[in-house]
C-alpha cells in the first residue's frame, strides 16, 4: 500500500498531477476541494510557475482576470464571488500546468481514468436508486434514501451521486460517453469495455433526469464523427436519435421530467429577465462570480439560483464588459492553438475530442452553466489540457523543419 501511494501520489511526477486531477472529478465534491487545494498549492509554490504555468501565450490574462473579479466582488461585498475568484485561479493554474506537461500517453491514460470514474459514479447512482426503491416499494421500514444523499432532498427523486446538482453529474457522464466514443474510434483493440462504460453512463445519466445532457451527447458525438469522417456511424446516430424523438413525442411519460419542461422553461425565462434587468447596475466590471445569486437573494419573488444559466448573460452580469472581454480573449487564444494543431497535424485526434466536447459545452451553456463547478471544470482541464500533447508534436516538427532548412541553406552556401 505504501509503495502504491508513493508511486501514484508523488506530486514530483507531473503525470501523477494529471491523474489526480482526473480522479478528483469523480470524488465527492468536498474531497475534490481538498485535492484541488493540494494540487494548486504544489504547482504554485513547489514548481517554477514561469515555466510550468505562465509559459503559454495569453496565460498572463488569467491572474489579471482573477484579480479584477476578486477586487470587484470585495467592493460589492460578494464574499462568495471573492472565494470563487480564488478557486477559478487555482483551477486555471492546474489546467495550464496540465497543458504544459501533457503527453499523448499520459492523455490516453487520463481518459481511461475518467472512464473508470464514470463507472464508479454510475454504481453510486444505482445504489441510490436501489435504496430509494427499497424504502418506497419493498421495505417501508428501511432507512429513507434521503439519509444517504450527500445534499439532502433538494431535487426530488433525481440521483446525483457525489455531486452538488444532478445537472453536474449529467454533464460529467455526457463527457464520459463522448470520451468512450473517442476511445472506440481511435483504438483498434479493447473496444468492448468502452461500450460497457458508455452504456453504464447512459443508464445512470437517465436516472439523473438531466434532460439536456442527451443533447450534449448527441451534438458531441456528431462533431466527433464528422471530424473523424465516420459517415456510417453518423447515419446510425441520426437514425437512433430520430427513433428516440419519435418515442419521446408518443410516450413522453417514459422520459423523466419531460412533462415538466414547461415549468423549467418558465424558470429560465424568469432568471434571464432578472439578469438582463440587473446588467445596468455594474456594466463595466460586474459584481464578481455568482452575481445572479446575490441579486436574486435581494429581489423578492425571484427564482434563486447560483448563476444566470446562459453563456452570454452570465459573463456580462458577473464580470462586466471588461472581464468578459479578457475571458473571451483567453478562450480565443486557446482555440487558435487548437485550430492550428488540427490543421497542421495529420492525425490530431485530441483536437477532435476537444471540438466535440466544446460543441456540447456551448449548446448546454445556452440554458445552463455546468462548467461553473469544481468537478466539471477539473475534468474539462484534463481534456482541454490534451492540446499540450499536440503542441509538443507541432513544435517538434517545426524545429526539425527549421533545422533541415538551415542545414540545406548552409550546404548551398558552401557549394
Amino acid at each position: 500500500m505504501k509503495e502504491f501511494l508513493t508511486k501514484h501520489c508523488d506530486l514530483k511526477s507531473s503525470r501523477n498531477i494529471v491523474y489526480l486531477t482526473a480522479v478528483s472529478a469523480f470524488l465527492p465534491y468536498y474531497l475534490t476541494c481538498i485535492v484541488m487545494a493540494i494540487l494548486g498549492f504544489y504547482i504554485l509554490f513547489k514548481t517554477d510557475i514561469k515555466k510550468t504555468v505562465f509559459c503559454h501565450f495569453g496565460s498572463s490574462l488569467i491572474p489579471i482576470f482573477s484579480f479584477i473579479t476578486l477586487i470587484t466582488a470585495v467592493c460589492f461585498k460578494n464574499w462568495l464571488g471573492a472565494l470563487c475568484s480564488l478557486v477559478f485561479f487555482i483551477i486555471m493554474t492546474i489546467g495550464f500546468y496540465i497543458r504544459t506537461v501533457m503527453t499523448k500517453d499520459v492523455f490516453e491514460k487520463a481518459l481511461d481514468i475518467c472512464c473508470v470514474g464514470g463507472v464508479f459514479a454510475s454504481i453510486i447512482i444505482f445504489i441510490e436508486r436501489l435504496l430509494y426503491l427499497c424504502h418506497e416499494y419493498w421495505f417501508p421500514i428501511y432507512p429513507n434514501i434521503k439519509e444517504y444523499r450527500c445534499f439532502g432532498n433538494l431535487f426530488g427523486n433525481m440521483y446525483f451521486s457525489f455531486y452538488f446538482h444532478p445537472n453536474y453529474i449529467g454533464s460529467i457522464l455526457a463527457a464520459v460517453i463522448i470520451i468512450c466514443a473517442y476511445k472506440v474510434i481511435v483504438n483498434k483493440q479493447n473496444k468492448l469495455h468502452y461500450y460497457i462504460v458508455a452504456a453504464f453512463s447512459a443508464i445512470s445519466m437517465f436516472l439523473t433526469e438531466s434532460m439536456f445532457a442527451w443533447v450534449v451527447v448527441f451534438l458531441g458525438l456528431s462533431v466527433l464523427l464528422i471530424l473523424q469522417k465516420r459517415h456510417l456511424l453518423l447515419s446510425i446516430l441520426f437514425i437512433a436519435t430520430a427513433l428516440g424523438i419519435f418515442v419521446l413525442l408518443n410516450v413522453p411519460e417514459l422520459f423523466p421530467r419531460v412533462l415538466h419542461i414547461g415549468g423549467t422553461t418558465d424558470n429560465r425565462v424568469q432568471i434571464w429577465d432578472l439578469a438582463v434587468n440587473s446588467l445596468s447596475k455594474s456594466p463595466w466590471f460586474g459584481q464578481g462570480f455568482f452575481t445572479y445569486y446575490k441579486v436574486s437573494l435581494a429581489t423578492e419573488g425571484s427564482y434563486v439560483t447560483t448563476h444566470a444559466h446562459n453563456i452570454f448573460i452570465e459573463p456580462l452580469l458577473s464580470f462586466g464588459v471588461v472581464g468578459s472581454l479578457i475571458l473571451f480573449i483567453s478562450i480565443f487564444i486557446l482555440f487558435e492553438k487548437v485550430v492550428l494543431c488540427k490543421n497542421f497535424l495529420r492525425k490530431s485526434y485530441i483536437t477532435h475530442l476537444i471540438f466535440a466536447l466544446t460543441a456540447g459545452i456551448l449548446i448546454h451553456s445556452i440554458i445552463d452553466m455546468t462548467m461553473l463547478w469544481m468537478q466539471t471544470s477539473l475534468l474539462y482541464c484534463v481534456i482541454f489540457g490534451g492540446i499540450g500533447a499536440d503542441e509538443r508534436t507541432f513544435y517538434s516538427i517545426f524545429k526539425r523543419r527549421r533545422r533541415h532548412l538551415r542545414n540545406k541553406k548552409h550546404t548551398f552556401t558552401e557549394e
